[in-house]
């Protein structure tokens, strides 16, 4: 979830990474459409400079996102209200450099001037309707909350989507069920579709027309590590991916099967003990979307105690469920593995939050 301040066109705060990115790209991707200067949409977006300021309340705020959607099966998870925390957004942008941020012009109190006294007076929530329960986190806000979706009705939603040969979804963008535009992206998965309807009702709240939203859009390329092309070997493709969570796997594998292959291998670095320990049944379920699975050692991160967990506990379960699996505990083996069962057309993915990206550059230099 993220918020806009439309008075000022300002971005104050933003939740999801990827939907940033988007909006950062569809800016400055139309740079050439606006007259604007460079600084002031770098002022626009406000990710950065806010970051040192609302760190902690974002964190808590992603975190009472999550306790919410674990309500749904646990009684015993007690979000904080979401009144309390619009109280700690409201308070944390009464500081004078916050105020001087969204608002160049500000004029601190006493000055001959007087300006809007609440800087968050005419802020719109964005929210993903297809969030379970996101009711609960929008209700009784002092905000007008826009919803986009897949699943579920929403102001902003998708319609006829396809794809072309490398997975990039093409839709009919539709406001209130009016059709506004087609968006084509150059991003794969269903889930960068949702993301762009975020981007669009963002865009047209600051203003900017659909032209230049969908022009944008279709300039992005993607971001580092996010079904990332690393290149070819042996006519064997190699993407990376960040993925380390089983939401996450879902979602690369399901866009890895929109794109050119014969078999999709998967080469999964699990990230931390605890996780793993914690998620082990949703890691093999959505390990089992790939045709062949490689796994290699836990990455600890900052962990030291293991738990009584490893890689070969989900190998375990990912075999149950009928998935050819693999495990190695060097990269040296794993690369080795790749090289002998591999074959011309296969689409091999390196996926997660270490070192794992390794193996696809070796591989490419070998």
């Amino acid at each position: 979830m993220f918020c806009v301040k439309v008075k000022y066109k300002s971005l104050i705060g933003i939740d999801h990474m990827s939907v940033l990115v988007l909006i950062v790209a569809l800016m400055l991707s139309s740079i050439r459409h606006m007259h604007m200067p460079v600084k002031e949409i770098f002022r626009t977006v406000l990710f950065h400079q806010l970051q040192k300021r609302l760190k902690s309340l974002m964190r808590q705020i992603s975190s009472n996102v999550q306790l919410i959607c674990r309500s749904m099966s646990n009684q015993n998870v007690k979000p904080s209200p979401p009144q309390k925390l619009w109280k700690q957004l409201k308070d944390s942008s009464s500081h004078l450099s916050f105020r001087k941020l969204i608002n160049p012009g500000f004029i601190p109190h006493g000055a001959a001037q007087p300006q809007d006294p609440d800087p968050l007076m005419h802020i719109n929530g964005i929210i993903n309707a297809d969030t379970p329960k996101y009711e609960m986190v929008a209700e009784n806000l002092p905000c007008k909350v826009i919803t986009y979706g897949l699943e579920h009705d929403a102001e902003y939603t998708a319609s006829d989507i396809t794809y072309d040969e490398f997975g990039h979804p093409t839709f009919h963008v539709l406001h209130n069920g009016e059709d506004i535009g087609t968006c084509s992206l150059k991003v794969p998965g269903i889930h960068n579709v949702s993301n762009a309807l975020a981007s669009i009702a963002a865009g047209r709240l600051l203003g900017l027309d659909n032209e230049v939203i969908f022009a944008g859009l279709k300039d992005f390329g993607g971001t580092d590590r996010r079904f990332q092309y690393k290149g070819k070997v042996g006519e064997v493709t190699i993407i990376d991916d960040y993925a380390h969570h089983p939401t996450e796997i879902e979602a690369t594998l399901h866009a890895a099967h929109n794109y050119p292959h014969k078999k999709i291998w998967c080469v999964f670095q699990p990230h931390t003990y605890t996780r793993t320990k914690a998620l082990l049944q949703e890691f093999a379920k959505a390990l089992t979307l790939a045709d062949h699975v490689v796994l290699a050692d836990i990455y600890a991160a900052r962990e030291t105690d293991n738990l009584g967990i490893s890689s070969a506990d989900l190998q375990k379960h990912i075999r149950e469920l009928g998935t050819p699996c693999e495990y190695f505990p060097t990269f040296d083996e794993i690369e080795n593995f790749l090289l002998e069962n591999c074959t011309q057309g296969d689409l091999l993915i390196t996926m997660g939050a270490g070192d794992v990206v390794n193996i696809g550059e070796q591989l490419l230099g070998k």
